[in-house]
């Protein structure tokens, strides 16, 4: 996939920009671009994690040593002494036997062959015993150490690996009297570089390499015979014990030194690096992305073009061009800048907008009194005087005449705005 961007881009320099370099208007609308203004910049931001080697090393060097114990740990010789029944007797020996001769309440009987038949014996079991200091000491050290990686693994596998961003932003302002045009460009593109897509550094994956490997071997350390053994036996704690075996055997003494660095390293165990960079922008970079522009001019211009040529219903256009009424000082305004709209067609619309809008506050004017009248013949029945039931009448129908009063008053001044208007028209006629 990458080697086929780069193919398409060789042809986008080598077909594209070179046989537009032979055109008039294209070599005209580049020197347009560089003669306005431009803020062009391109920022990337590279996101690396590393993983400090000095942990990973400490616990992969001693992974050794800790194989060699495991496999041939210390032991000791148990030796366990027990008088038991002579039927739950599995083996005897001459120690079975001197011990009887001077326990010899321990016999049962002395049949007429002079066999002894005890009732009790003294039964010896030995067994290897795992048991020791030192043993106890790389027990512990194994859960130590598996406990360490874990914590630093699962960090490790959310962060681990590359990214990289990148934001390419282009602002162009430009025009010229033989183009007739002002354009204003505005473009940006932002590319990232995810984890997958990059993936780690060839020293990261062997250092994620080591950590793999040692934790399947903490892993086969838990099952075997001398962690087993131990499991039910306390852990030790620091300070460890200077025993003769962990300071002259090569071994305990190399775990011995792993005990001290894991309980002194408190680090997290990677780091994440943030590297930003600003890219300088040479003379063919810029036509590049100058040529991107034209392309995008070409296409817009293309695009009005071709709606301009489209053939339209004129009914349709007439619909599309409905004068909403607005103040007078607007329409006014609006008349002088558009010539298309004769003097009478003006005055008709504006007529009807002033009719609409007396017509609807009369209609207010007339709810507001069947209100007033209602509350009144309301406010009569409750309280039952025909005096007050009166008054409230003559009242109602007071603010009913002031309003035909208002009406009249607004009528003439509507003619008074019709006249106005008139005067105005002929005036710009």
């Amino acid at each position: 996939m990458r080697d086929y961007k780069k193919k398409l881009y060789k042809k986008f320099k080598t077909r594209i920009i070179r046989t537009l370099n032979g055109d008039d208007f294209y070599n005209y609308f580049m020197k347009v671009i560089n003669s306005g203004k431009r803020f062009y910049q391109q920022k990337s931001e590279a996101i690396t994690t590393e993983i400090d080697k000095t942990w990973v090393e400490a616990i992969f060097d001693c992974i050794p040593n800790i194989d060699a114990i495991v496999r041939d740990p210390r032991r000791f010789m148990k030796r366990e002494e027990l008088i038991v029944p002579i039927e739950l007797t599995k083996k005897t020996g001459a120690e079975a036997v001197k011990h009887l001769s001077s326990h010899s309440h321990f016999i049962d009987r002395v049949e007429d062959n002079d066999f002894v038949v005890p009732k009790k014996i003294l039964n010896i079991n030995s067994d290897d015993c795992y048991n020791l200091y030192e043993n106890r000491f790389v027990f512990t050290l194994i859960n130590e150490i598996e406990s360490f990686i874990a914590r630093r693994h699962d960090a490790l596998l959310k962060e681990v690996g590359n990214e990289f961003n990148s934001t390419l932003k282009l602002k162009s302002m430009f025009g010229d009297k033989n183009i007739g045009e002002d354009i204003a460009y505005d473009l940006t593109v932002k590319l990232h570089q995810g984890k997958d897509y990059l993936g780690v550094n060839t020293s990261e994956e062997e250092a994620l390499g080591k950590i793999e490997f040692m934790r399947k071997m903490i892993g086969s350390y838990k099952r075997s015979a001398l962690y087993q053994a131990l499991i039910d036996t306390p852990p030790v704690k620091s300070p460890i014990q200077r025993t003769n075996l962990i300071i002259k055997e090569p071994n305990y003494r190399k775990c011995y030194e792993l005990w001290y660095f894991l309980e002194k390293y408190k680090q997290v165990g990677f780091s994440v690096n943030k590297k930003t960079e600003n890219i300088d922008f040479d003379d063919e970079y810029v036509d590049e992305l100058n040529t991107l522009i034209l392309f995008n001019y070409l296409a817009l211009k293309n695009k009005l073009d071709e709606e301009q040529n489209k053939k339209t219903d004129p009914k349709s256009y007439q619909r599309k061009r409905t004068i909403k009424p607005k103040f007078v000082t607007n329409i006014i305004e609006d008349y002088i800048a558009n010539h298309d709209i004769n003097e009478k067609e003006l005055s008709k619309i504006i007529e009807n907008a002033i009719k609409n809008a007396y017509k609807e506050k009369s209609q207010k004017i007339d709810d507001k009194i069947l209100i007033a009248l209602t509350e009144a013949i309301n406010e009569g029945i409750k309280v039952q005087q025909a005096d007050n039931f009166e008054r409230n009448i003559s009242s109602a129908l007071q603010g009913f005449f002031n309003a035909e009063t208002i009406k009249k008053e607004e009528a003439e001044q509507d003619k008074a705005i019709e006249l106005a208007l008139k005067e105005i028209f002929n005036h710009a006629s």
